[in-house]
């Protein structure tokens, strides 16, 4: 992408990142890029290789503004007008090396968590990011890292494993201790918005009529709009954190609940393992509860009794926080970040490997 000032109509915000593709925030592309940049085995001589990390946003490149041609700053550069050219140039730059050949499509890997790059809706969707050359080129042959793998209908990428969406950085809290930690106050943490979501609006009656049986601290609450100031600190002072299926069975309050130090109650069907990263090396019942949705909705109550239990267990309390805490150095970057980098190479590592789908490996 050209620097800032060569992006036609950048206006003078200091949040806009370099590139004519810009826009004001940042992605887990970013994120990932800065700290794979300093992992020991990464190589600066393409030759020494074995993976190729693509370090573009393609959520900022189909919002992104037109480079400008050098010297003519009203003019647009050809190549770089629109979204679309971008890509193009894209497809044709990594078509075009010589490692897509020696070493295959599937050592290219592409880390986008935008919804619709998934198997649902990426062959109806995929027009607004990339068109159909790139789609068959290197979509439907490359790796990929998204939010979910074979949900609904099998994966249509060339090779996919899940990888986390970054927790909210303003809802990051250290470790600390079991002992400090058992002296969160709030047994159950669920604040979201009040929209309608486009799955799981159905459990959410339930989730009202559950609270009146619950005999524990909890903060259950749908509105408009949150205080953040309120959020940060009810959740820092939670120990389990509700993740209700709501527009697909992944949410992004799983990743902030971890950031948050909080252990994870999933009522949502085809959250494990579909939208679960890395769940062939961590074992996800050991520091989460799934409750299946048809319990739920056959006995809303049982939330409450599932949480008291596990309240008044100390001992299964230590050991899911234990674990709690190896999980967030394997997903949160701001924490654990070698170890991040290590497991997404690993998943990466078996698409090269094993030519196939991550998510199906036995």
């Amino acid at each position: 992408p050209c620097p800032l000032e060569r992006a036609l109509g950048a206006p003078s915000n200091r949040y806009w990142t370099l590139g004519c593709a810009s826009v004001k925030y940042e992605w887990d592309i970013d994120f990932f890029v800065e700290i794979a940049a300093k992992h020991p085995l990464r190589v600066e001589d393409p030759d020494q290789a074995e993976l190729f990390i693509v370090p573009f946003s393609f959520e900022r490149n189909r919002k992104g503004l037109p480079c400008s041609m050098i010297g003519s700053p009203y003019q647009a550069e050809a190549g770089y007008e629109n979204y679309l050219a971008r890509t193009i140039r894209l497809e044709k730059a990594i078509t075009g090396l010589k490692q897509w050949k020696t070493h295959g499509p599937k050592a290219f890997v592409f880390i986008q968590t935008n919804w619709r790059l998934t198997a649902i809706a990426a062959g109806m969707y995929y027009r607004e990011f990339f068109g159909k050359g790139f789609f068959q080129k290197v979509y439907s042959t490359a790796t990929w890292g998204l939010v979910g793998s074979n949900w609904a209908r099998p994966d249509q990428a060339g090779c996919v494993f899940v990888h986390p969406w970054q927790s909210k950085p303003h809802v990051y809290h250290p470790d600390e201790t079991f002992e400090v930690w058992n002296q969160r106050t709030i047994g159950l943490f669920w604040r979201y918005y009040q929209r309608r979501a486009s799955r799981g609006q159905y459990l959410r009656p339930l989730l009202y009529r559950a609270q009146e049986s619950m005999n524990f601290k909890k903060v259950l609450v749908a509105a408009d709009r949150h205080d953040p100031s309120v959020f940060k600190r009810e959740i820092f002072d939670s120990k389990f954190c509700l993740s209700l299926n709501g527009d697909d069975p992944s949410s992004h309050r799983f990743f902030d609940a971890l950031g948050a130090l909080c252990l994870v109650v999933i009522i949502s069907d085809q959250h494990y393992p579909n939208f679960s990263p890395y769940h062939d090396v961590l074992n996800y019942k050991d520091f989460t509860i799934n409750i299946p949705e048809r319990k739920f909705q056959q006995d809303p109550n049982i939330l409450g009794r599932v949480v008291h239990a596990a309240l008044r267990d100390t001992q299964r309390l230590k050991r899911m926080h234990s674990v709690m805490l190896q999980a967030r150095r394997a997903m949160i970057y701001a924490h654990g970040w070698q170890e991040a980098v290590n497991h997404t190479m690993n998943a990466a590592q078996h698409c090269l490997s094993a030519g196939g789908d991550a998510e199906n490996r036995s």
